[in-house]
């Protein structure tokens, strides 16, 4: 999969330093999830094991988080996913500055979630107004 083609990506305005993606194509095109921390890792079974976290944020229509969550298959295409993202923020020249900007809580926050999402406080910060050159007295 590609950056730019098959999916797009943003540092979380959410939960910061958080991977948020929107997935344009395929049979999972207009799903929208964050991704956690990730490790390779032990499971009990597995020595070797790639470890996740994600959540899912959006869905399209067709599809029902009953049908995804914890089936193999979309296990499977969310670790594939969660590589091309790596390989892509590797040769993203700019990602230090995202880096960045997600620390000093500036995220992009062009893909857009439902307010469900973010708490209150959240919400009511983005509502504010703002105002610039205005003095104290």
């Amino acid at each position: 999969m590609k950056s730019g083609i098959d999916f797009i990506y943003e540092y979380s305005d959410l939960n910061y330093l958080q991977t948020r993606v929107h997935i344009l194509t395929g049979m999972y095109a207009d799903t929208i999830l964050e991704f956690g921390g990730s490790v390779l890792g032990q499971d009990g079974v597995n020595p070797n094991k790639f470890l996740f976290k994600s959540e899912l944020m959006q869905l399209p229509y067709s599809l029902k988080d009953t049908q995804l969550k914890g089936t193999k298959e979309f296990e499977e295409f969310l670790a594939y996913l969660l590589v091309d993202i790596i390989d892509a923020k590797k040769q993203d020249p700019d990602e230090h500055k995202k880096l960045m900007d997600a620390i000093d809580g500036k995220p992009p926050g062009n893909i857009k979630i439902d307010d469900l999402f973010y708490p209150a406080w959240i919400l009511k910060a983005k509502k504010q107004p703002i105002t610039q050159g205005l003095q104290g007295f």
